[in-house]
């Protein structure tokens, strides 16, 4: 997991939200921001699973990838807002964390 100062608050959310920019995959969509310090947040809205332990098991493999492919990349600037469309769910850890190191990749190749 990540740390208190390292998610973003409600207001910092907003703010990065809108001014970030978009790249998607099937089950993923990621809003990201280079130049902002470094700062990670999760969405899985009730779209994705009805019942709580599915939005949170779908959150908590999503932390655990983004944290195994932040820590392997050295990435320490930017906002990553990673959005859980309803594909998602049907995914498994494995094939879930495949999508993310893709959609994390997207950034650097648009440059």
């Amino acid at each position: 997991m990540f740390s208190v100062k390292q998610r973003l608050s409600r207001t910092a959310f907003t703010e990065y939200f809108k001014v970030g920019r978009r790249f998607q995959t099937p089950a993923l969509t990621l809003v990201h921001s280079p130049t902002a310090p470094f700062g990670v947040s999760t969405v899985v809205g009730k779209k994705v699973s009805k019942l709580a332990v599915g939005r949170n098991r779908i959150r908590r493999r999503l932390y655990a990838a983004m944290r195994r492919s932040f820590d392997a990349s050295g990435v320490t600037k930017g906002v990553y807002i990673v959005i859980a469309k309803p594909a998602a769910a049907t995914y498994t850890r494995e094939a879930l964390a495949t999508e993310l190191t893709t959609l994390l990749a997207l950034p650097g190749k648009s440059r």
